[in-house]
């Protein structure tokens, strides 16, 4: 079966889609629920917001093969290490911007 086009394939049945843009709408929303969840237990409040938005950025964009959400932005932290949440949002925003160049 051919993939969807503009998905990533990570292993596992992972994939990274580009972000429908209906979908990005929610963005702004899971950046300030997580930003109220974290804020009281995040020693470095200067590096949470970028943290955030990856985080909720990878809930949306990590899917299976027919391109259904995989996790909440809950398990998405709780599951990846920052750096690798960090470095899959990296690749995400390199093909984002490799699609508009």
């Amino acid at each position: 079966m051919a993939l969807p086009k503009k998905m990533t394939p990570l292993g596992d049945g992972v994939f990274l889609r580009q972000v429908p843009a209906g979908r990005m709408l929610c963005e702004h929303e899971l950046v300030r629920g997580l930003l109220g969840e974290f804020l009281p237990h995040y020693p470095d409040a200067g590096r949470l917001l970028p943290l955030c938005r990856n985080i909720a950025l990878l809930s949306l964009a990590l899917c299976d093969e027919q391109g259904q959400e995989l996790y909440t932005p809950q398990q998405v932290a709780a599951l990846l290490p920052m750096e690798q949440i960090a470095s899959l949002a990296a690749l995400y925003r390199q093909q984002e911007e490799g699609e508009h160049a």
